[in-house]
C-alpha cells in the first residue's frame, strides 16, 4: 500500500493506495491538477482521510474520516482530478472558517 500526505489546515492529509495500484501516473496527474499542494510519499498513518481502490482503469476515490461522498474514474486524471476534489472538502471538513475557491485559477480549453 502506498501513503500521501497532503498539506492540510490544521494536519496533513492522509491518502491510502491500495495494493496494486501504480502511484507513478496517479503522482503525474496530481503535479498537473495540483501544482502547488505540497505532497509527499509517507508511510502508514493513524487515520486514512481518502482511500483510492480498484484497478489502473476503475478507480473509487473515497472519504473516510469524515462525512464525504465518493467518486469513480476510469482514467487516471479523472482520478485525480476527483481526489483534488475530496482534498477540498477535506480541508472545509478540518476548518469551516473563510476559504475561498476562485474561478480564476481555471482556463477554459
Amino acid at each position: 500500500m502506498t501513503w500521501l500526505a497532503f498539506a492540510g489546515r490544521e494536519r496533513e492529509l492522509t491518502v491510502s493506495l491500495a495494493p496494486g495500484l501504480d502511484v507513478t501516473p496517479l503522482w503525474n496527474a496530481i503535479v498537473i491538477f495540483m501544482p502547488g499542494w505540497p505532497v509527499r510519499e509517507t508511510g502508514p498513518l493513524a487515520q486514512t482521510d481518502i482511500s483510492i481502490t480498484g484497478s489502473d482503469t476503475d478507480f473509487t476515490i473515497q472519504a473516510e474520516s469524515w462525512d464525504g461522498g465518493f467518486s469513480k474514474a476510469s482514467h487516471v486524471n479523472d482520478a485525480a482530478n476527483a481526489l483534488a476534489g475530496l482534498l477540498i472538502d477535506g480541508l472545509l471538513a478540518q476548518s469551516q472558517t473563510a476559504f475561498c475557491l476562485h474561478a480564476a485559477v481555471t482556463r477554459p480549453h
